[in-house]
């Protein structure tokens, strides 16, 4: 046993090594090892359910540290995209996956199965990169998360209706199970989000004042473990109790240092887990059947694609931002194989369409990388030929936010914002203006600064203007109402950068204040 570790870390290390060399995603080079390690290539490694338990924490860390990302308040936030987008994209999606596969004559069970397993994105390859490019928080990003979120919540009800369509229920007897399922979820949650609250920042606080950073990691860990270990015994994920454990430490002041100390535990389990997933793929099928994989894997990546493309852009958002949310999420992901397994034990799929499935899953994986670290470039491209139906500035002012970080964000540029435009210039800090005035828009373009139309108290123009890249926001507009509802759209979102509001005399002092402005001038 201790040879087949050393070999396998051994030969990770190299084709990590090498992917980073050439400037490829490192999770090719684990499943590369997987494929090369595993049972239909050298046999070195064995499929195991032991392996593939512990991998599974690798999803389990992920989650986590995107719980830690989304406190319960941004949740709520983001409930109607979640259940709007993430709702109709999981629909439409197993829709036309099992009219295909009706099409071409697979049982209900079957069709099921397979389309379950292809709606289903990768929650570890998506969040990873989008982390890893810092577009996580840009629109397109925000949607994608919101997808991701609901797909996750969507496993529960396909890992009870599989095997009940393996025993050939009736349908009230489907139903039933399928309601059980659903408010045993519920209870779940909401148990582990009520004690979650109650009891983590008080043992947080007393293990802070112990001042030990191995006792702090420690119990980091557990409160992980015990949170997986408590929905996987009530038949549920485990990835769902590492994500229910990261959103209730979100609202703690521990954050941050807890999302440092799980940082390379999510790594290396994940890098795991990618090894199991390239032990899955038997090379013979690929070389076989590379007509029925391409065809598969192009129908995924486009079908996907469009779906998401048709819900973003009825639900207002633009098509490029639609476009990169499509492409983003246009690969299976690690549930399916997980659903796929699951249908080979029910025997509901025969083992070479089982096998034809995961080699284009697997495939769709190792090509999303290359097509996530291009969606801006790929929906520029798709769109190009596309007029501008957005409001005069707007296009622009994402195109240029894009590209900054640490930037300030002045909201109005009349004589106060003009003056704080040219101290910053001065200083050589990045900015870029907010204006609703036509006049000055005009004055501040033909002086070629950086100012756009946009309104200020819209959360979706701030977004657009890069502000969770910010470091600072400055209302320079003298509107006690206006500045009232931005503070409180920044605020309920979760945006913590400093906040400066310009007033005319302390009228207002306090409730700017108390809506969230760190200084009041």
């Amino acid at each position: 046993m201790f040879h087949q570790i050393l070999i396998l870390f051994a030969l990770s290390v190299a084709s990590v090594s090498l992917l980073r060399k050439v400037h490829l995603p490192p999770l090719l080079g684990y499943v590369f090892t997987g494929l090369i390690l595993g049972p239909h290539v050298c046999g070195i490694l064995p499929e195991s359910e032991e392996l593939a338990f512990v991998a599974d924490f690798g999803v389990v860390f992920l989650l986590f540290t995107i719980g830690l990302e989304l406190s319960l308040s941004k949740l709520m936030a983001m409930r109607r995209s979640l259940l709007k987008l993430g709702g109709l994209q999981v629909l439409l999606s197993v829709i036309a996956a099992w009219g295909v596969a009706y099409l071409f004559g697979l049982p209900l069970a079957a069709g099921f199965t397979i389309a379950g397993a292809l709606t289903l994105s990768s929650t570890a390859i998506v969040i990873k990169l989008l982390v890893e490019q810092d577009e996580l928080h840009l629109p397109h990003g925000k949607m994608a998360l919101s997808i991701l979120l609901f797909q996750d919540l969507a496993a529960i009800p396909f890992l009870v209706i599989v095997p009940a369509l393996a025993t050939e229920a009736s349908g009230a007897s489907l139903t039933y199970e399928i309601t059980i399922a659903m408010v045993k979820a519920a209870a779940v949650i909401v148990l582990l989000l009520f004690l979650g609250r109650r009891f983590l920042r008080p043992i947080y606080q007393y293990v802070a004042s112990a001042r030990s950073t191995e006792l702090f990691m420690l119990t980091t860990l557990l409160v992980v473990l015990v949170s997986a270990w408590s929905t996987e015994v009530f038949g549920l994920s485990m990835a769902l109790g590492g994500f229910l454990a990261g959103a209730v430490l979100a609202e703690t002041e521990f954050v941050h240092q807890i999302e440092n100390d799980i940082e390379p535990f999510r790594d290396i389990f994940l890098g795991l887990f990618f090894v199991t997933v390239g032990m899955l793929l038997n090379p013979s099928i690929v070389i076989t059947e590379w007509v029925w994989i391409l065809g598969l894997v192009s129908a995924l990546v486009v079908g996907k694609t469009l779906i998401v493309v048709i819900f973003a852009t009825i639900t207002g958002e633009t098509l490029k931002n639609s476009i990169r949310t499509g492409l983003v999420l246009a690969q299976g992901g690690e549930f399916g194989f997980a659903l796929l397994t699951l249908a080979s034990e029910q025997k509901i799929l025969a083992n070479d369409i089982n096998q034809l499935i995961i080699a284009s899953i697997i495939i769709s994986m190792v090509v999303a990388p290359f097509v996530i670290r291009n969606n801006r470039l790929l929906a520029r491209w798709l769109t190009q030929k596309q007029k501008n139906t957005e409001e005069p500035g707007e296009a622009e002012l994402f195109e240029l936010s894009e590209d900054l970080e640490r930037h300030v964000i002045l909201c109005g540029f009349g004589r106060v914002g003009q003056t704080l435009g040219w101290f910053l210039e001065t200083e050589g800090i990045p900015f870029i203006g907010l204006e609703l005035d036509p006049k000055r828009l005009l004055e501040a373009t033909a002086a070629k600064e950086p100012v756009y139309y946009g309104d200020a108290s819209d959360i979706t123009i701030l977004d657009r203007a890069g502000i969770s890249r910010a470091r600072l926001l400055i209302v320079c507009f003298d509107d006690h109402a206006r500045a009232l509802r931005m503070l409180k759209a920044n605020r309920s979102h979760g945006y913590k950068l400093p906040i400066l509001v310009r007033a005319r005399d302390d009228r207002y002092l306090e409730g700017l204040l108390a809506a969230g402005a760190t200084e009041v001038v």
